[in-house]
């Protein structure tokens, strides 16, 4: 089970917002990663993007068959001619 934790940042002149070594280390973040910063109702939420070089680095086992990966593909290429 994670543990929740709060921090206080401090937001620099230009609007950047300093991320301390204790919560890059708990995030995984580090120079040059992207983060995605979720706004509403006054809270702001930061996240660590991840990409597939990320997920690579799970140690993930899924099995399925090529007919389960074929249909996956096609649904992900019409996901993508749509947006």
């Amino acid at each position: 089970m994670s543990e929740d934790y709060t921090w206080i940042l401090r937001v620099g002149s230009k609007g950047e917002i300093y991320l301390k070594k204790a919560v890059q280390e708990y995030m995984g973040i580090k120079p040059g990663d992207n983060v995605v910063a979720l706004g509403k109702k006054g809270f702001l939420v930061l996240a660590k993007k991840t990409d597939a070089l990320d997920l690579l680095d799970e140690k993930l086992v899924v099995r399925v068959t090529p007919e389960e990966l074929e249909s996956l593909r096609k649904e992900l290429s019409e996901k993508m001619i749509i947006r």
